[in-house]
């Protein structure tokens, strides 16, 4: 019996499969699906996908998935290997799974969009005044035990994590260290500067103009004196009003920018 490309939709909740253990690897493969190379199945919007699996991975992908659907309820949810969780009903991607704290925009935005991109943000990153990086990306938020933490994700798999610590002094941290980072309005993009690197995201449509400044760290501009200086004390609000704290400028900037 010929067994149809595409199953009803969902069966059950799957889980990485039981392959020899490797490290994850989850490809964003075309708009709305991915695949997960150590499970070796795709997915799409309805879940798990019998065509795309037998096409990116083969036969005997292909027969093994189905084994695992075969006789299974009607799916809720999948796990991929890295231990993120997407949920069909909710159309959303959680990166801790069952705890469902923090939500995978990546993952969320590629699958169920639509459009298939990372993010319908975009992202520009440069070093040495090199670009190593133009494309989508997603900012997104996350409360951790000691603060929050804003996320850069770009379509190539980089990960940058921000901290505001107060008085308006933004760090990056990562496995080099903890950077002081400059913020600045560079048209219609917010502009992050650490190390000899430098971000440029776009801003969500609709929010607070384009006005240029910079949004000083009092740590200094690593570019040298007069980068990020002169704006932080009693810096007009960006979005019009009495001049705000540093801390208020900063918090105004970022909450516009991870929503």
């Amino acid at each position: 019996m010929q067994v149809p490309t595409r199953l009803l939709l969902a069966f059950g909740t799957i889980g990485a499969l039981s392959l020899p253990a490797q490290a994850s690897s989850v490809d964003l493969v075309a708009p709305s699906f991915l695949c997960d190379r150590s499970q070796e199945i795709c997915y799409d919007a309805q879940g798990p996908s019998i065509e795309k699996t037998r096409r990116t991975y083969g036969d005997k992908a292909e027969r093994r998935l189905l084994n695992q659907l075969s006789g299974r309820p009607p799916m809720t949810t999948f796990t991929l290997s890295n231990g993120a969780l997407c949920d069909l009903r909710a159309r959303s991607c959680w990166d801790d799974g069952d705890r469902r704290r923090n939500v995978s925009n990546r993952y969320t935005q590629h699958l169920f969009s639509g459009g298939g991109a990372l993010g319908s943000r975009s992202c520009q990153l440069t070093q040495r005044g090199r670009r190593v990086f133009q494309g989508s990306c997603s900012l997104s938020r996350r409360n951790l035990p000691n603060g929050t933490a804003y996320l850069v994700e770009t379509q190539d798999g980089r990960r940058y994590s921000f901290y505001n610590e107060g008085s308006g002094r933004l760090v990056l941290r990562d496995a080099t260290g903890i950077w002081p980072v400059t913020t600045g309005n560079v048209g219609s993009q917010v502009s992050f500067r650490w190390a000899d690197v430098e971000l440029l995201a776009s801003r969500p449509a609709g929010t607070w103009g384009s006005s240029q400044g910079s949004y000083g760290s009092p740590y200094g501009s690593p570019y040298g004196s007069g980068y990020g200086q002169g704006y932080n004390q009693g810096m007009p609000d960006p979005r019009g009003g009495a001049p705000s704290t540093p801390a208020q400028a900063l918090d105004t900037l970022l909450n516009s920018l991870f929503r």
